[in-house]
């Protein structure tokens, strides 16, 4: 089974977001520690930032320094 983590820091940059079941949102402000050790772990600077994990191993990242992180991640979910 799929499980999904975004870290944002504005709700705008979630709001295109297909809803999933599987998606864990982290705020870096309401869940600071957790969002910047995942970012910190991955090297990621900016926000949004989003992993996929499949039994616990990170099968893709989305980075904000690379691409559009919703509509990439909304392609990938569903298609």
């Amino acid at each position: 089974m799929l499980e999904v983590i975004v870290v944002y820091s504005d709700k705008d940059q979630i709001k295109e977001l297909a809803p999933n079941s599987n998606i864990t949102l982290l705020n870096t402000v309401l869940d600071k520690k957790k969002a910047f050790q995942l970012k910190g772990a991955w090297g990621a600077r900016l926000d949004p930032f989003a992993v996929v994990k499949e039994n616990g191993n990170v099968i893709k990242a989305f980075y904000s320094e690379a691409q559009n992180v919703v509509e990439e991640l909304n392609k990938y979910l569903n298609g």
